[in-house]
Formats: structure tokens, C-alpha cells, sequence
């Protein structure tokens, strides 16, 4: 009996190392995007678009442990500027943000608003780029696991009619194993 009590907690404990482990990384090709940006954006606040950027998850809910997607951003147009990139695992809707007047699709939210994480930035120096893109945080990885990740972006600097085209993007992904 004596034997059977370590074996036992050896046996638990293994499990919930296990349970705990990750897979290597994989690196899943995305597709390029591109969208303009907003002329009438103020500084301090995030626009979001209003509908979620849906994830296939090709994997059962909340497996995923951790979601980083990098690839590179560039303007249309050389401007200054920097855009700070965030992610909600929640409609902004239901966060309390607000339509932009005179569309549906876009959201302002205050940046300090619960439930929303700046998960990187680029910065533009009188350049159109391509600038490195490193997007990361928390709520990705939440989100994705949800099935839709709402994104939004927040300018400071000298916003003008413009349009970033976001390429050779990737997202890695790490799954948790276990049960």
C-alpha cells in the first residue's frame, strides 16, 4: 500500500505537468489585408471595426495558449505617424463603445476601456515603410479561442487620407496539450 500512494501522486503530478505543456510553435500563413485609414481620427482614442475578424479553428476550444502574428505594415502615402494596434476578445459594442457618426462599421472606444489590450504598434517616420509588425498579448490567444477577434487602432502624429497594407503576415501558434 505504501507503493501505491507515491505512484499515485506521481501519477497526478505527471498529469498536470502534462495538462500544462505546449506544442512547438506553428506558423500558420495569413492572408495580406489592407484598409484605409480613417481621416477623422482623433488622438486617444482606438477604432474598431465593428465586425470581428473571424478565426478558424481548426483545433478544439481553448487549446490554443498563446497566439503572436508578425509580418510587416506600410502606407500608401510617406506620412509620420504611429498606430498602436488593439485586440478585444468581446464585441466593443457591448464595452461600452460608441458608433463613429454616419457609419456602422467603425466603433470609438477609450483606450483605458476593460476588456481591451494594446497588443502592438508601428511607427512611420516620414516613410510609407515596410515597417516590422509584432502583434501580441493575452486577449489574442482568448479571442482566438472564442472564434472572432475584434481589432482597432488607435493614431497619433498628422492623420491624413491614407491606406495601410499589412503583408507577409504569419500568425505562431502554440497549443496547449493535455486535457
Amino acid at each position: 500500500m505504501k507503493v501505491r500512494l507515491p505512484l499515485l501522486v506521481i501519477g497526478f503530478l505527471l498529469a498536470v505537468l502534462f495538462s500544462a505543456c505546449t506544442t512547438p510553435p506553428q506558423k500558420i500563413k495569413l492572408p495580406n489585408a489592407d484598409f484605409p485609414i480613417p481621416d477623422m481620427v482623433l488622438p486617444g482614442v482606438v477604432i474598431f471595426q465593428a465586425s470581428p475578424q473571424e478565426v478558424s479553428n481548426p483545433v478544439p476550444a481553448s487549446k490554443i495558449a498563446s497566439l503572436v502574428i508578425r509580418g510587416q505594415a506600410r502606407l500608401e502615402n510617406p506620412a509620420n505617424l504611429t498606430i498602436e494596434f488593439y485586440a478585444s476578445a468581446q464585441d466593443p459594442a457591448e464595452l461600452g463603445c460608441q458608433p463613429v457618426p454616419d457609419t456602422e462599421a467603425l466603433l470609438v472606444c477609450d483606450p483605458n476601456t476593460s476588456g481591451i489590450e494594446k497588443v502592438g504598434k508601428v511607427e512611420f517616420k516620414n516613410s510609407a515603410g515596410p515597417e516590422p509588425l509584432l502583434l501580441k498579448g493575452n486577449i489574442l490567444a482568448r479571442a482566438a479561442n472564442k472564434g472572432a477577434i475584434y481589432f482597432g487602432i488607435s493614431i497619433s502624429g498628422v492623420p491624413q487620407k491614407n491606406h495601410i497594407y499589412l503583408e507577409n503576415m504569419e500568425a505562431i501558434v502554440m497549443l496547449r496539450l493535455g486535457f
